[in-house]
């Protein structure tokens, strides 16, 4: 009878886990099928209805949408006419300001082909006043052209590449040398065209234009009389970034949203005592607008800017999510280098930590590796050991405004593909990810059930939350 009762568990683990790994394969497919996510962009519009829709399906009632504005960089067209040949083109991040927009009457050019032997492959060539053409994967290189005088760069997409080579492909200066991506299947037909040394014309116009953009929330009211007045926030950005904008599929950037969406179908099924706000936000690359706009709305800790808030939000604690799929380990940290912070959070931390680690033995995960402390790091290993390099959370726009904040984070991983078009659906390890579900759910679960979460904790964070509101002009001196 015991194992009997042994052997049903498992199965119903086992069932309960395929569910939501299939739940999280369909929202990772759904959002990494928009071909450009950026934050104001029409697929990013798609993914905000595909959440608020989501957030229906599961029976959240209390549901709000609120607008806010981005500036982003806006390919209206982009080609390259050889003889009778018109080749497409997909514009890459701009330089600073500074975008791969063309003069009206474009960029005439001979076309030069620079290969793998670098400025060696061009040597004795013109480059000056020409458009050279190149492999993607060839670092800086691009620079030493520009150095030369080459009026545009052509980069071949290649069969893979990483975010290191990707974000080598524009610089933080106006540097005035339009850069475009050339699908590999037009490849071979640039190439020949270079050899003959073909006279083209490179068009484009690429405008930074404000566009809206929206933060999505859902409210599930807790079913304890008492404890319901305390609100939990769950937040998750959903937009996504890549050195093309016209190819931003961001995989790998849906994972937190698509987690957030299994999350809020748990917990609806699964009532909490606590209040919780099931929080979507775009803008995270847009130095963080999205979360930005809506602590400024809703969430001001200082008592006097609290005070002009139409619509105040009094969060007791906010979980972000910042998670993606080529590690199963899981890393929570306090959005902070401050000790100040570290010491108000190091007791939640504890808290959750302890009870993903009891999760780890039910399922099977090694403790040590599962779950690691960045608030109180441990052993000597200090938090940024455990990333590639210094990851800015949304969660530090909240503990800014003076509210408590953990967020969860993927760590030991690399981030290969995000920042390009290879950050495809086919690459997530869904695995993963579904691990680190398991234990987000059940250490959220805790702050959202336990009545003793809160007790003896310290809480009083200051509201050091700025904005600046600036209006440029042009000022013309003749």
């Amino acid at each position: 009878m015991r194992i009997s009762k042994c052997l049903f568990l498992a199965v119903l683990i086992c069932n309960l886990a395929f569910a939501q790994e299939t739940g999280l394969n369909k929202h990772i497919s759904y959002f990494s099928s928009l071909p450009e996510r950026i934050s104001g962009s029409e697929s990013c519009l798609k993914a905000a209805n595909y959440i608020e829709t989501s957030f229906r399906s599961c029976g959240i009632k209390k549901i709000a949408k609120e607008k806010f504005n981005v500036v982003i960089p806006v390919q209206e067209f982009a080609s390259l006419t050889a003889g009778n040949e018109n080749i497409p083109l997909e514009a890459v991040w701009p330089n600073s300001i500074r975008t791969s927009t063309t003069p009206l009457e474009g960029i005439v050019g001979n076309l030069i082909y620079c290969d793998d032997a670098g400025l060696k492959s061009v040597s004795g060539k013109n480059i000056s006043g020409n458009i050279v053409v190149m492999e993607f994967n060839s670092g800086n290189l691009w620079l030493d052209i520009a150095s030369l005088g080459a009026k545009a760069v052509i980069f071949i997409e290649p069969l893979d590449t990483s975010r290191v080579e990707a974000e080598k492909k524009f610089v933080s200066v106006p540097l005035n040398i339009p850069r475009f991506l050339l699908k590999r299947q037009y490849a071979e037909k640039i190439r020949n065209l270079a050899a003959e040394n073909k006279q083209a014309c490179l068009t484009a116009k690429i405008s930074w234009k404000g566009k809206d953009s929206y933060n999505i929330y859902g409210i599930l009211e807790g079913n304890d009389p008492g404890l319901k007045k305390e609100i939990i926030i769950i937040q998750g950005f959903y937009d996504a970034i890549s050195v093309v904008p016209t190819l931003a599929p961001g995989a790998e950037s849906s994972c937190g949203i698509s987690v957030l969406l299994e999350l809020a179908d748990y917990f609806a099924k699964n009532p909490p005592k606590r209040t919780v706000i099931f929080l979507a936000t775009s803008g995270h690359f847009q130095s963080m607008k999205g979360i930005s706009s809506f602590i400024s709305q809703h969430m001001r800790g200082s008592p006097h800017v609290k005070s002009k808030l139409s619509e105040p939000i009094d969060a007791k604690f906010v979980f972000c999510l910042d998670l993606t799929s080529q590690s199963d380990e899981l890393g929570l940290w306090h959005n902070s280098y401050e000790f100040l912070y570290q010491r108000f959070l190091a007791p939640f931390a504890k808290k959750l930590i302890e009870t993903a680690k009891k999760e780890c033995k039910k399922y099977g995960y090694n403790e040590e590796q599962s779950v690691i402390n960045g608030v109180s790091p441990e052993k000597g290993i200090g938090w940024t050991n455990f990333l590639p390099e210094v990851i800015r959370t949304d969660g530090e726009q909240v503990v800014l405004a003076g509210y408590p904040a953990i967020s969860f984070i993927t760590v030991n991983d690399s981030r290969r593909y995000i920042d390009t078009p290879y950050d495809t659906a086919e690459k997530i390890q869904i695995s993963n990810l579904q691990k680190q579900f398991n234990l987000i759910k059940k250490m959220i679960s805790l702050a959202l059930n336990d009545p003793e979460f809160f007790s003896g904790s310290e809480l009083n964070l200051k509201d050091r939350f700025c904005i600046l509101t600036a209006n440029v002009v042009r000022f013309d001196p003749k």
